[in-house]
């Protein structure tokens, strides 16, 4: 058996590949999830990376068709599947709609078709928390699977539609799966919202952020890593799509705070009123951002917990402070990729 990944060379994909790696390596660690993956490991790529992981299959795909990707793939495997289009704006609206679920839905349709094929066991497709919508702003709850996605954009679109497709495929072909909608997905020298967050802590300005306190559902890259490590071992759940979330909320101001901890600095916040705050945003060249990060967005990943029979091992400090992929992170922040970029999801 092989754990094969795609989207291998992006921000989440060369994380998952070093902690499979750790946890086979570490059999005497205090982590659930040691020893289980002594198996091998093939990465997707479209390019092979400049910096290998030592013991990892690289598979160059030029050409996602069937034929290459059953070539990948054999009789018990698990499938990560990562790679896909980030979120991004486009000068044509329906180009960029086009773009999405020819990244997404299609690739996605030939890897599980290709997984099918070949025998695969289990599928493990990673979309996003922002197809129950941009925020959680008037919602009588916190966002659960059970709640249905109104998608607002072409990427969560895509991701909705290519959802229901692995839904209803994987169902009638009797191939495991299981869906993971993570929140932002943050780490030192994250791409996205992070990265930006990040770029204002260095600077060394005074934030006027101090007052972005609404709740934020988020889940870390290392616990991420941990929760895809779990479903590939886990017993077949019951139900087939889970909020993945650290669990405790995170405001806006508590993670500059973290990220500045994390890199030897002091967040230098202070508040204004909401209303200056916002009419100063309604003027920057942030103001799409600002809105993301400071409206609430409430997960409830209690089915995760109960279903998969999972717990994020580290809180967003130890995340942040004592499990950061930085390096790995650092490395991807500066590759130019199409891989898979979730990194900045809400």
């Amino acid at each position: 058996m092989a754990i094969v990944i795609s989207g291998s060379s992006g921000f989440v994909g060369q994380a998952l590949i070093q902690y499979l790696q750790k946890q086979a390596a570490c059999p005497e660690s205090d982590s659930s999830e040691s020893g289980k993956f002594e198996t091998d490991i093939v990465a997707l790529c479209r390019q092979a990376p400049k910096a290998a992981a030592d013991g990892v299959q690289y598979q160059v795909i030029d050409d996602w068709s069937g034929k290459h990707l059953s070539a990948t793939i054999n009789t018990g495997d698990s499938i990560v599947h990562l790679a896909g289009r980030a979120h991004q704006g486009h000068k044509c609206p329906g180009e960029e709609a086009r773009l999405q679920e020819q990244s997404h839905l299609t690739l996605s349709q030939k890897l599980a078709k290709a997984a099918k094929a070949k025998g695969a066991k289990r599928f493990i497709y990673i979309s996003s928390a922002k197809v129950f919508a941009e925020n959680s702003e008037g919602h009588a709850q916190a966002f659960t699977q059970a709640i249905e996605p109104k998608p607002e954009d072409p990427y969560s679109r895509a991701k909705w539609n290519t959802e229901q497709w692995l839904e209803e495929y994987c169902t009638r072909h009797g191939l495991e799966l299981i869906i993971l909608r993570p929140g932002l997905i943050y780490d030192r020298h994250a791409k996205g919202n992070i990265a930006k967050l990040q770029a204002l802590v260095n600077s060394g300005l005074p934030l006027p952020f101090a007052g972005l306190n609404k709740r934020r559902d988020m889940i870390s890259l290392v616990n991420l890593c941990h929760l895809i490590g779990h479903c590939i071992s886990c017993p077949t759940p019951a139900r087939h799509t889970f909020v993945a979330a650290d669990g405790a909320s995170l405001s806006t101001s508590e993670l500059i705070t973290l990220l500045a901890i994390a890199e030897g600095k002091k967040a230098r916040l202070f508040r204004l009123p909401n209303w200056l705050l916002k009419l100063l945003m309604t003027f920057s060249p942030f103001k799409q951002q600002w809105q993301k990060l400071s409206s609430e967005f409430a997960l409830d990943n209690r089915e995760c917990k109960k279903q998969l029979n999972w717990q994020a091992p580290f809180s967003p400090k130890q995340s942040l402070l004592e499990h950061s992929f930085s390096e790995t992170a650092a490395r991807t922040a500066n590759t130019p990729t199409n891989e898979h970029k979730h990194n900045g999801a809400q």
